[in-house]
């Protein structure tokens, strides 16, 4: 999915699963990458590691949710855009190219370069969302760029929504003072 994945769509969209397969098998380990590597950051920055693990349950978490969220969504739409409705293949399309942010995410730690190179594979996710439009989830031929902006500005909606909240509940608890560390 990172280095060919125009060659890699057509395979996905063809491999019969379902999205339990899909959640516990792929999107579970690597939306893990980054919340696992947050809490070494935190810990190792003078925070307490209580507040670390609560920055990584709750950015896992709505990872999680972010990627069920936006599959409805693209579900939803496909149809305007020529597709058919699969619910499957719109997770499948959401999981598999989120690949390249989430491999991106453990970049954070590195200085200076971690947040340019997750942003350059934030990008790339987008155009990998692109590439997958048509093959999995069967847009109308030329419909594929469309597609792909609406349910991103849907999806960058979702992560500034769920950064706004991860940072407002994060604020809350570290205000309580002591109550996680």
């Amino acid at each position: 999915m990172i280095v060919r994945p125009s060659r890699e769509w057509p395979v996905i969209a063809a491999e019969p699963t379902s999205r339990r397969a899909i959640l516990l098998g792929y999107v579970v380990p690597l939306a893990a990458l980054g919340p696992v590597f947050t809490i070494g950051f935190v810990a190792t920055h003078g925070d307490s590691v209580g507040t670390g693990v609560l920055s990584a349950v709750l950015q896992f978490s709505f990872e999680i949710v972010n990627i069920f969220v936006i599959a409805f969504v693209a579900d939803a739409l496909v149809k305007a855009f020529g597709g058919a409705k699969d619910s499957v293949a719109a997770f499948k399309w959401v999981s598999y190219a989120s690949t390249p942010r989430w491999l991106g995410s453990v970049l954070v730690v590195v200085p200076y370069a971690g947040p340019p190179l997750l942003l350059a594979l934030m990008l790339y996710s987008i155009y990998v969302l692109y590439l997958g439009a048509a093959p999995d989830m069967r847009v109308a031929p030329g419909k594929g760029a469309a597609f792909t902006l609406t349910v991103l500005l849907v999806y960058v909606l979702a992560e500034l929504g769920v950064a706004v909240l991860l940072g407002s509940l994060l604020g809350i608890v570290s205000g309580i003072g002591g109550f996680v560390g």
